[in-house]
């Protein structure tokens, strides 16, 4: 079908705030997903440098139609394996 928005969203800029424990995002994996369109497959953003997202994996993801492109920034480990849009390889 369509999804209004990419795939998959993060965003981890907490407007300036501070505390003893940050979030811990790691370990993510979408696989297997067929969509018709979509706004960008993935947008990622980490609260920071120094405490980024961890570990995304993207696989066997198949998009007819992107109408944004991708983005990732404070990401330490995105893996993309077998994705594409209009059957077209997509890369990080």
């Amino acid at each position: 079908g369509t999804i209004g928005g990419p795939l998959l969203l993060i965003q981890g800029t907490y407007n300036a705030q501070t505390g003893d424990f940050p979030p811990d995002l790691t370990g993510i994996t979408l696989a297997d997903w067929t969509v018709d369109t979509c706004a960008g497959i993935w947008s990622l953003t980490g609260a920071s440098a120094t405490d980024p997202v961890g570990a995304v994996t993207l696989t066997d993801i198949a998009v007819t139609t992107s109408t944004a492109a991708n983005s990732s920034v404070d990401v330490s480990n995105l893996v993309i394996n077998d994705v594409t849009v209009g059957g077209v390889a997509v890369t990080s």
